[in-house]
């Protein structure tokens, strides 16, 4: 059973008690040891299954599709992030004009040894000379 330490706030004249905000901070000892009690908790749930192997192998492939995020046009340039089904990361591209050909910008892939460096597209300036992006590691 999960602790509760109430917390309230009053926001726009509204009171609103949280039992659960303690579990917001990530990096404290006691939301870590909970995190890794459900985890344990779960997996000895789903270790019991019969069926598992043959759901995750038919949920791995039916997951494992090329994707393709809406392009972004600026000035004749479009950004685009994709994910061929053999990638763990989507990887940004850019094309020139609208038949063009993609040239990888940013491949997060290569970025770290487990593949589980990602990336976000955050903005491109008008001109598509600049992109804001984060990695997330």
């Amino acid at each position: 059973m999960t602790k509760t330490e109430p917390v309230t706030n009053v926001l726009h004249g509204v009171t609103i008690t949280d039992p659960y905000r303690w579990l917001e901070d990530q990096n404290s000892p006691a939301t870590r040891a909970w995190i890794d009690e459900q985890v344990r908790f779960t997996q000895s749930k789903l270790e019991q299954l019969p069926q598992r192997e043959r759901i995750r192998k038919n949920l791995t492939e039916l997951f494992r599709v090329d994707i393709m995020n809406v392009p972004i046009a600026r000035n004749g340039r479009y950004f685009i992030r994709k994910r061929k089904a053999s990638e763990n990361q989507s990887v940004l591209y850019v094309r020139q004009g609208l038949t063009g050909q993609d040239t990888v910008l940013i491949d997060p892939n290569a970025l770290s040894p487990d593949h589980t460096t990602s990336l976000v597209m955050m903005d491109t300036s008008l001109d598509g000379k600049l992109v804001a992006y984060g990695l997330r590691q």
